[in-house]
């Protein structure tokens, strides 16, 4: 009996022991799952997204409007306007994008959008003269009704189209080819948004390297203009019966193109008289040179005149003939100032030879008469 009581007490200590470990053990779990619980801290996140910058999408090329596309034609002794047209893109939206539609941007002051055109790095005069869009030379298109074809498709509601208008001049070098960048003017583009940030692009760029559709074709002009006048009078009035006077001053040949004028030849014509129709006045009695005439010097040394005969040479009645003397040319050196002058004389006796018909105290040749003198010059 004694050894049942001792058997069961033995068992009840077992499942006490059982107990207690698994209770140990659970706590043990227990804590354990408390220590590590994760522990939560909610906090708030921000995050500014930069301004975009502007993209230049496109380059339309430049046009005056009345020569083909990609080519300006320069007007003699004056300036012409040549239209520059882009597309301008900013993803956030047109109203990052400089200028109201259909309003002159005023982009002198704010730099926000810079066109120049430079010249060839060719050029036989000066390479890299630039003209650039003047303050209120540029104006803005949007391209919002996806009407314009020159805008990108898909995202033109992000677009505008610009045109600016840059003043370039008669005496501005001439692109040599058509084939060779460094023959032809090129362009350079800046855009800057609302944001301060910009665009940047120019020919020969990447994207922007199509011959001839990214560069200039600035044309050849040639011309001259004819100032001042051929005269005896005055104190300078002519004598009949002495050689080599020349005229009061030179006529001057101002160069109003962007190319040299290789020669000049002159037309000369039998003078009329002022106030008998029926006198007249041998116009081989004169001639041309590119000197102030002299006793047998300059425009007055005339061959069988008595000097040289290098100086002058005589005219013949509606006969072109060559200036003689040095230099023979009108300049060109993109300056605009180019000019030279030719010099007149009366370089032989005139009284008897050069005397026709009747006599007058003063002859002249005049368009109203059909009888003026004429320059023609030669590029």
């Amino acid at each position: 009996m004694v050894k049942k009581r001792r058997a069961n007490k033995n068992k009840l200590i077992v499942w006490i022991l059982v107990f207690a470990g698994v209770l140990f053990l659970g706590g043990v779990l227990f804590l354990g799952w408390f220590i590590n619980k994760p522990m939560f801290a909610p906090f708030e996140a921000r995050v500014q997204v930069a301004n975009s910058p502007p993209k230049i999408k496109s380059f339309l090329g430049v046009s005056d409007g009345v020569s083909p596309a990609g080519s300006v034609q320069p007007l003699a002794g004056t300036s012409v306007l040549a239209n520059v047209r882009f597309i301008a893109e900013d993803v956030n939206g047109v109203v990052d994008l400089p200028g109201l539609s259909g309003s002159p941007i005023i982009e002198g002051a704010l730099g926000n959008i810079e066109v120049d055109l430079i010249s060839p790095v060719n050029s036989l005069v000066v390479a890299g003269i630039t003209r650039s869009a003047a303050a209120g030379g540029c104006v803005a298109t949007e391209c919002t009704s996806g009407t314009n074809p020159n805008c990108n498709t898909g995202n033109y509601a992000k677009q505008k189209q610009y045109d600016c208008q840059v003043l370039m001049e008669y005496f501005d070098p001439p692109s040599l080819s058509t084939i060779n960048r460094d023959d032809l003017w090129t362009f350079r583009i800046r855009i800057v948004d609302g944001s301060g940030n910009a665009d940047t692009i120019s020919s020969g760029v990447q994207g922007f390297n199509r011959i001839p559709d990214d560069y200039i074709q600035y044309l050849t002009i040639s011309g001259v203009s004819v100032t001042g006048g051929i005269a005896w009078s005055g104190a300078n009035t002519l004598d009949i019966n002495v050689a080599d006077q020349p005229s009061d001053g030179p006529l001057i040949l101002q160069n109003v193109g962007n190319t040299e004028i290789v020669s000049v030849d002159v037309e000369g014509n039998d003078l009329i008289g002022a106030n008998n129709p029926l006198a007249i006045l041998g116009v081989g009695a004169f001639s041309v040179g590119t000197n102030v005439g002299g006793a047998n010097a300059g425009s007055c040394d005339v061959a069988g005149g008595g000097g040289t005969g290098v100086g002058g040479i005589a005219l013949e009645n509606n006969v072109m003939k060559n200036v003689a003397g040095s230099p023979n040319i009108v300049a060109y050196s993109a300056t605009g100032v180019d000019a030279e002058n030719i010099y007149f004389c009366a370089w032989d006796v005139i009284n008897p030879n050069y005397l026709i018909g009747d006599l007058d105290t003063s002859y002249e040749s005049t368009i109203a008469n059909g009888n003026n003198w004429e320059v023609v010059f030669n590029s």
